[in-house]
């Protein structure tokens, strides 16, 4: 069946001179070719809709009212997939004001999670990788339409952003940590062995507790566990690096 034949029947269906598509009208591979003709046809032709202005003007209730609905089902697909199928690249679900319900818990709910976050982030912020932490917060997702991204992973940006780069990051790199993060004795651990070993490049806490300076903290983002861990003292903080060194117990802390 040719094109025009498609939008032809498409048309008698919506005037109402044709109470209904023919069978497998939308079924298989033909099926979702015609299925892609039809919605851009009427947001295109019909409604001429700029392409650019599709994820402002076009919702499913649009496309529901123009006996779009049972052509989706058809293939399977729900509003933000239709979408996606009909301009692959100029459109993401997440452009719109809101994506179709389960559309990041379904079964590839969490590759669509990476993908997305990724290809903000990479394709359209072009933010180069070393400076996401600095400049993803939480307000990012937000203003990229990924809150509900976002709130699976607890609206936790490390959380979020460790799934899409797995090990890339560590928690205090980020404007904020996950709530209670340093109350765990093992991050500080973590954190403290990292700053000393990888950072200040010591080979033991014995070397480190003479020139351990608040400066060091707050040059390599951790002032969340110098105030939360250690009070903004380094006393407190060479109290801890002594307790790890038994050359160091006699040592009067000041």
């Amino acid at each position: 069946m040719h094109q025009e034949e498609v939008i032809q029947t498409y048309l008698d269906v919506l005037s109402g001179s044709r109470k209904r598509f023919p069978n497998h009208f939308f079924s298989g591979v033909d099926g979702r070719q015609r299925a892609i003709l039809v919605t851009r046809y009427l947001i295109e032709r019909r409604l001429e809709i700029p392409i650019e202005q599709i994820p402002e003007k076009v919702t499913a209730e649009l496309l529901w009212k123009y006996r779009l609905r049972p052509v989706a089902n058809v293939q399977g697909w729900h509003f933000s997939q239709l979408m996606e199928q009909c301009y692959p690249e100029h459109v993401k679900a997440w452009h719109f004001r809101q994506v179709s319900n389960g559309y990041w818990q379904q079964e590839n709910g969490r590759t669509r999670l990476i993908d997305a976050v990724r290809y903000v982030i990479e394709e359209e912020c072009h933010i180069p990788v070393e400076e996401i932490p600095k400049r993803v917060t939480h307000a990012f997702f937000k203003q990229h339409n990924l809150y509900g991204a976002f709130n699976q992973f607890g609206q936790s940006t490390y959380e979020t952003i460790n799934a899409a780069y797995p090990g890339r990051f560590f928690p205090w790199q980020f404007h904020t940590v996950p709530m209670n993060y340093w109350k765990d004795a093992a991050n500080v651990e973590t954190a403290m062995e990292w700053l000393v070993f990888e950072v200040l490049k010591m080979e033991s806490y014995e070397a480190v507790y003479p020139i351990i300076q608040i400066k060091h903290f707050v040059e390599n983002d951790l002032q969340g566990l110098l105030i939360r861990r250690f009070h903004n003292r380094i006393t407190e903080v060479r109290a801890w690096v002594a307790a790890r060194c038994s050359s160091l117990a006699t040592i009067p802390l000041s």
